[in-house]
């Protein structure tokens, strides 16, 4: 896996073989630093910002501008 970003609580990468192409809107992995075992058990902050990341991956893909 390529490290695309981190941050003090996640970890974003890119997968070597990824399971959908970039040009059609790409796959990646985002994870927490602080481990949980079962992400119905994240703390509703965590996930908020996870899709946050999110969001702006995909905006970033929308407009040509990577993903």
């Amino acid at each position: 896996m390529a490290l695309i970003y981190e941050t003090r609580d996640f970890i974003v990468e890119a997968f070597d073989r990824p399971h959908v192409t970039r040009t059609d809107g790409g796959h990646i992995k985002i994870l927490p630093k602080e481990r949980v075992p079962d992400r119905t058990e994240m703390p509703p902050e965590i996930g908020n910002r996870i899709h946050e990341i999110d969001d702006g991956r995909r905006e970033g893909a929308e407009d040509g501008n990577g993903g």
